[in-house]
């Protein structure tokens, strides 16, 4: 085999580690322990947790909340399959290697959260105008393995490309937001995909031009960006907890698509609570108007990411029967 098909195979183990975790502590249905990400794609479950209206809705029938906020999906599903958190929003494309690794037995979809909201950005100046001008190139994406990263991959096979590590001419460098900014300021990176609101930011911060906004590619500009998972030991224990937590978060959609200016007011609020860093207004705005909150999951668009992942070596084979689902 190839270096290059050892350093693939080599990568994809370690993102696989990472998401299947350790053995799962037992559910405790006195509390529900919520993961999230810090991204806008996560509005419904950062603001209703900054709110406090999820811990209400808990709190009405005696049970505790705990929360979480994680950097990217692959933490979020990791920690959920170890037990150290019970539900979670997330990506798609970690959710769905979860269920296809466990055999449909650990995790399941119950809700949608977040349509769209994922541009390729690259950096003004780099001199890239076209696909083949990212030969040589490095490019980053939030985390390997996460829904990002899975588009980009590809992204670049659909133009006859590749990363380097499937022996292609691309360098693809998985790595926070604040370190995308910091270098493609300083002209150490030329291109990103990422989730709202990094492209906006880096857009505004970075002197970046979004190139892509995934919408385009595509049916109808929807696609699954952010969905909400439970892990089935969770609810055979505490069903109820459940059915409460996709409940609230169904009326946190609707708080944010009833009123946008509110919602952008609330989850910048929450952001700076839970994250320690809010956004901008002009570029709260610019994020805001690529995302459509939704709890309809996009099954659809997870199966197509599901089948190019498994083409990519990114996603287990497997059957997805089951992967979506009711609380």
């Amino acid at each position: 085999m190839s270096d290059a098909g050892l350093s693939r195979r080599a990568l994809l183990a370690g993102a696989a580690g990472a998401l299947l975790g350790g053995c799962r502590r037992a559910a405790d249905p006195r509390v529900l322990r919520v993961g999230c990400m810090g991204t806008l794609a996560h509005a419904p479950s950062l603001v209703g947790l900054h709110s406090g209206r999820f811990e209400r809705a808990l709190a009405a029938r005696g049970v505790r909340l705990e929360r979480a906020v994680f950097g990217a999906g692959p933490e979020v599903m990791s920690s959920l399959l170890a037990g150290a958190i019970d539900v979670g929003c997330l990506g798609p494309v970690p959710a769905v290697t979860a269920f296809v690794r466990t055999r449909g037995r650990s995790v399941q979809v119950v809700s949608g959260a977040a349509s769209g909201g994922a541009v390729f950005v690259v950096r003004r100046g780099a001199g890239i105008r076209c696909a083949a001008d990212l030969r040589g190139r490095r490019v980053a994406t939030p985390q390997l393995g996460n829904t990002n990263d899975l588009s980009l991959r590809a992204w670049l096979r659909s133009q006859g490309m590749d990363a380097t590590e499937y022996g292609g001419e691309v360098t693809v460098s998985p790595m926070k937001g604040s370190a995308m900014l910091a270098q493609m300021r300083r002209g150490m990176l030329d291109a990103a995909w990422v989730a709202e609101p990094w492209g906006a930011r880096l857009v505004a911060d970075a002197g970046a031009v979004v190139w892509i906004d995934e919408r385009t590619l595509w049916p109808g500009g929807r696609f699954a960006t952010a969905v909400l998972v439970m892990h089935r030991a969770y609810h055979a224990t505490a069903a109820g907890n459940v059915r409460l937590w996709v409940e609230a978060h169904a009326a946190e959609v609707a708080r944010l698509r009833s009123d946008p200016a509110r919602g952008m007011a609330e989850a910048d609020a929450a952001l700076r609570a839970i994250t320690g860093r809010g956004v901008a207004p002009r570029v709260l705005a610019e994020a805001w108007g690529r995302l459509e909150f939704t709890t309809d999951p996009l099954e659809d668009s997870m199966r197509a990411m599901a089948r190019v992942g498994m083409e990519l070596g990114m996603v287990p084979r497997g059957p997805l029967a089951g992967f979506v689902g009711s609380a």
